[in-house]
């Protein structure tokens, strides 16, 4: 077997091993990780999909230490736990913002991006064609319906609506920059853009785990990080998805 079989096969266990770490103690986290460290310089030639474990794991070891050990310390109001919860990401964030600068990656997804490129819906590449700003403010449009709908009959009150953009925006923000621009890069790199699209949306979804969410819920974010993914991709950058990232949050959060 070649090594980018071997490539494709190790990466199609990202999303299980993702949702492995939510799960069990975090010291054997830790440890999972010091093992993976020991077989990047075992087996150097699997380096860059060892990498990807690796450093997501780290990073999901940094944002579990901010969240549990320091920002649980203060006595403050859910709204604020939460939203602190949000920032914290950085940490999961730090561990690729530094394999960033030691090694580009050669697909760049980070930037404003092209937004006058072309989106096929609803596979990405297969269906309908459009223009991704056009395909941005479609999404906006159905989530924004949705939003308002909640608002109205649930009455929802000034303080929750501005709680709930705040946290939209701060997630999204985060996330869209480790999962799209970092991850998504990076698998892309060593798979292709369809493989790299399905692997990372799923993995996504299953991230969310961590946060509480049943898995159903789960799945229904692989489907949005699906539709963020693509944008990512045929746009080169992340103003789009992040845009979608944040209306999706606010869906979430009026229904909450």
């Amino acid at each position: 077997m070649d090594k980018r079989k071997i490539d494709l096969f190790i990466i199609c266990i990202f999303p299980l091993f993702v949702l492995l770490i939510q799960l069990i103690p975090i010291k054997y986290v830790l440890l999972t990780g010091i093992l993976f460290l020991i077989t990047i310089f075992i087996f150097p030639y699997y380096k860059n999909i060892l990498l990807v474990f690796c450093i997501t794991l780290f990073g999901y070891i940094l944002w579990n230490y901010i969240n549990n050990n320091l920002i649980s310390q203060y006595n403050i109001s859910d709204y604020a736990s939460i939203i602190l919860n949000r920032f914290s990401l950085v940490g999961y964030l730090i561990p690729f913002i530094i394999w960033h600068f030691i090694q580009r990656p050669k697909n760049k997804i980070i930037g404003f991006g092209d937004y006058k490129a072309s989106i096929k819906f609803p596979l990405i590449w297969n269906g309908f064609n459009e223009i991704i700003w056009r395909f941005t403010l479609v999404f906006i449009t159905l989530c924004l319906s949705i939003v308002l709908i909640f608002i109205f009959t649930k009455q929802i009150y000034y303080d929750i609506l501005i709680y709930g953009i705040i946290f939209s925006i701060i997630n999204a923000i985060f996330e869209e920059y480790i999962w799209r621009g970092f991850i998504l890069s990076r698998i892309i790199d060593i798979s292709n853009e369809i493989f790299g699209l399905i692997i990372t949306s799923i993995t996504f979804g299953l991230y969310h785990y961590s946060l509480n969410f049943p898995i159903w819920i789960c799945l229904l974010f692989s489907i949005g990080g699906f539709y963020m993914g693509g944008a990512a991709i045929k746009s080169k950058g992340l103003v789009s998805p992040i845009i979608m990232h944040i209306m999706v949050n606010l869906v979430f959060v009026s229904m909450a």
